[in-house]
């Protein structure tokens, strides 16, 4: 009983420090930097992070905070970020922070906070502490620009963020305010911000506030579609921003709205970027454990929505040539190794396997870059020589195309008649066994060959048969083809495919 009586002593105290240059009767810089004050907010804010204090909070403090950050604010706009006053600066981040724990785990501070009407003003101060410096001499690399905004800046931006969060947190009436205040040029301003860490803060205020209504107004409203954008490069900049990554998984790729509204319009460079991401979540899914698999694994629509984009451009890379940097190719082989990536998980994308048109698009594609390759020495051709590390063939966008098509095929046709027939209807049985030697534009070839032949004839016959009528050109690896189960022999001639003995 001491420890609360002294706990609500103090909060009691801190509050009537706060009340007491609250309502000064002018806000002056001097006043709102006073160190006493910034010292009682700091006390305040190590009180409030026991869930105990935070439940006998005076509720005055949130409007006595509300006045001092409105002070704040109006210094901050009278004033030029190199004129802001770092006595101000600090006692806005304390503030904000004090602010930020109270509404921890306590909707009765949340409610607090909004009737205090504090959301405009702290996105407001938001915005300003986002500003990037004006640049006279040309663009700063980000490190740079950094060490142009000074450190109080960027807490002060932080525990503003972390505010509009917590304020979020588990409460839909917080999330509308706190939308409805930010969206769409707060949260760019705070993402555009050169603190990454402020950044990363923003994506979580998104992740918090995202649901069916809000994504539809991201996806259909242009600005919120520059909002995506920005999104993913803040991804691509910087790997291991923990909540731009969530965002985009658990947010973005989950709601329906997203990939048809938003991808067609992403510039090249930032789609390679959802792909990647994309391609390791799946990745992830495929390495799960069974407790984890239904948090990792993405939707199947998201996978049906870029197969369908992989079967309307797969010819465009028919014209790649020997243009390394040619972004269209990189997309289409971006979008091959997702299909390949989940094309390998039957039990979470079934519906996948059963697309008849992407099958048949593989082979397609595999058949006109093969016939490509004959026509002389390209990109497509077959080679055995020695290609150096660092070799131009090693970047260039298609290397290693014909490898992921038979993959793909050998994925789509394990355990699946439908699809075994299908391949051997549009006669893509001869165009894998053509495969089934070393091509340095496609290392592992021959294997990924051997894996798709082993799928396409088990337990299916009519395709064992295909193959025995073959015209003899030699056998391929019989150790090879022994790991996967199948034994070929030659009888009188002919070809026989049989079940290895093990």
């Amino acid at each position: 009983m001491a420890d609360e009586n002294t706990s609500l002593g103090s909060l009691r105290s801190c509050a009537e420090v706060l009340n007491e240059y609250a309502t000064k009767g002018e806000l002056i810089v001097e006043v709102i930097g006073c160190r006493r004050l910034q010292e009682n907010i700091e006390i305040l804010t190590e009180l409030l992070k026991s869930q105990e204090n935070r439940t006998i909070l005076p509720e005055s403090v949130f409007q006595d905070a509300s006045c001092l950050l409105e002070a704040v604010l109006q210094h901050l706009e009278s004033s030029p970020p190199d004129g802001w006053s770092q006595g101000v600066l600090g006692t806005s981040t304390e503030c904000f922070r004090f602010l930020r724990n109270s509404c921890v785990s306590c909707q009765a501070n949340q409610l607090r906070v909004l009737n205090a009407d504090l959301v405009p003003t702290t996105t407001a101060i938001v915005t300003l502490l986002a500003k990037q410096p004006e640049l006279s001499n040309g663009s700063l690399e980000a490190a740079d620009l950094v060490v142009q905004v000074s450190s109080s800046q960027m807490l002060a931006l932080r525990c503003a963020v972390q505010l509009l969060g917590n304020l979020s947190s588990g409460n839909p009436s917080s999330q509308d305010v706190v939308w409805q205040a930010a969206y769409p040029d707060v949260f760019l301003s705070a993402l555009g911000c050169p603190d990454p860490t402020a950044a990363g803060y923003c994506c979580m205020v998104l992740h918090v506030c995202l649901n069916d209504t809000t994504m539809q107004q991201l996806v259909l409203d242009t600005k919120g579609r520059l909002l995506v954008q920005t999104v993913l490069d803040l991804c691509e900049r910087q790997p291991d921003l923990d909540w731009g990554l969530l965002l985009v998984t658990e947010k973005f790729l989950m709601s329906k709205f997203f990939l048809p509204n938003v991808y067609s319009t992403l510039p090249l460079e930032t789609r390679i970027i959802l792909l990647d991401i994309i391609s390791a979540k799946i990745g992830e899914s495929e390495s799960s454990s069974p407790g984890e698999e239904e948090d990792q694994v993405l939707p199947v629509f998201v996978l049906e929505f870029l197969a369908a984009e992989f079967q309307e451009n797969f010819q465009t890379i028919l014209s790649v040539g020997e243009n390394t940097e040619n972004l269209e190719a990189v997309i289409i082989m971006k979008l091959l190794k997702v299909l390949c990536l989940g094309t390998g998980q039957q039990e979470k994308y079934m519906e996948l396997i059963r697309m008849e048109s992407l099958l048949a698009s593989g082979v397609e594609l595999l058949r006109l870059t093969t016939a490509a390759g004959k026509l002389g020495d390209n990109i497509f051709s077959q080679t055995q020589k020695m290609v150096p590390p660092d070799s131009p063939d090693d970047v260039h966008p298609v290397h290693g195309l014909k490898r992921d098509l038979i993959r793909l095929l050998g994925n789509m046709c394990f355990q699946n008649t439908s699809n075994q027939d299908k391949v051997r209807e549009l006669e893509g049985i001869p165009l894998i066994l053509d495969h089934c030697s070393i091509d340095d534009h496609n290392p592992y070839i021959s294997q990924w060959a051997i894996f798709t032949i082993r799928n396409l004839c088990e337990g299916n016959h009519d395709n064992q048969a295909v193959i025995a009528g073959l015209e003899n050109k030699g056998l391929a690896d019989n150790i090879a083809l022994n790991d996967f189960g199948i034994e070929v022999t030659e009888d009188d001639g002919k070809l026989v495919v049989k079940s290895a003995d093990k």
